[in-house]
């Protein structure tokens, strides 16, 4: 306990021993103690990095509570409060990123594979054009390993008949 004279320490509780008084006795006061809803905010925000969204969401709650309380000079701690909630905001963002990456890289991959797949038709196209108008100018002679048109060879239109045929006796 403190004189409330002449403010030091007494251990008598009747008698102050520096002013000999007999003082009106007050208890020991001092600054205000840390807020613990600011040490949960920072510890909160820092756990969110980790473990996603709800930890974010509780660090972010407390951080605020925590600020209310310490400007009503109840407590201190105000750099931990804001710090807890900027970790928390930060991990509610980063959780947020990677939750929509993981939502959307299946669909990518599926439009990728697909556009592939596009591609590729669209390549045995242009190849199907390209030997049917060789074939036209050719006198419908299709083109041999080197590329030129062979006599000797069956024509193009009796290639195409014949695996239809083969197509069709296969079924």
């Amino acid at each position: 306990m403190f004189c409330k004279n002449c403010g030091k320490e007494i251990q008598d509780h009747q008698h102050c021993q520096y002013c000999n008084q007999t003082p009106g006795l007050q208890p020991v006061s001092g600054p205000p103690p840390t807020s613990g809803l600011a040490t949960a905010s920072m510890i909160l925000g820092i756990v969110s990095l980790f473990f996603g969204v709800l930890p974010a969401i509780a660090g972010l709650t407390t951080g605020i509570l925590g600020l209310i309380k310490i400007n009503r000079r109840e407590a201190t701690g105000k750099g931990m409060a804001v710090a807890g909630i900027a970790i928390s905001i930060f991990g509610l963002f980063v959780t947020t990123i990677v939750l929509v990456a993981v939502l959307l890289l299946p669909a990518l991959n599926s439009a990728r594979e697909k556009a592939r797949r596009d591609a590729m038709t669209s390549d045995l196209k242009r190849i199907s054009l390209v030997l049917k108008q060789y074939a036209m100018d050719y006198g419908d002679y299709s083109p041999d390993k080197n590329g030129h048109a062979d006599p000797t060879r069956q024509k193009a239109s009796n290639i195409s008949e014949h695996s239809n045929k083969q197509s069709s006796t296969e079924e």
